[in-house]
């Protein structure tokens, strides 16, 4: 775990160990404190075979405003999804499409 942390550390710029961490847990403050109130989140996520992705869609079809899928070169499918609702119901979304088999990568973003 250390030598992942120094590796970020140079990579990114930060003069030490410290001084990374508390970035990281500043930016896990402010997503938590975002997550806590209405707005927009936007979710990207790449799987290979997900039925269930299709129920988790519909079963938010309230909080989601936009929805993008497409095929990739690999044979994977990459979905984009911008969602506007309640902190804790877009977190809920967030969750259920990380538990739909499959999934291979995901990027929550909460604005």
């Amino acid at each position: 775990m250390l030598k992942e942390l120094d590796r970020l550390r140079t990579e990114m710029g930060f003069s030490s160990r410290s001084e990374i961490i508390r970035s990281a847990l500043r930016f896990m403050a402010q997503e938590t404190q975002r997550k806590a109130h209405p707005g927009e989140a936007i979710y990207i996520i790449v799987y290979s075979d997900s039925p269930s992705f299709g129920k988790v869609v519909h079963g938010f079809k309230r909080l989601i405003s936009a929805h993008l899928h497409s095929h990739l070169n690999s044979g994977k499918c990459m979905e984009l999804i911008i969602a506007k609702g309640d902190g804790k119901q877009l977190s809920l979304l967030a969750k259920a499409l990380l538990s739909c088999k499959g999934m291979e990568y995901s990027k929550f973003i909460y604005l």
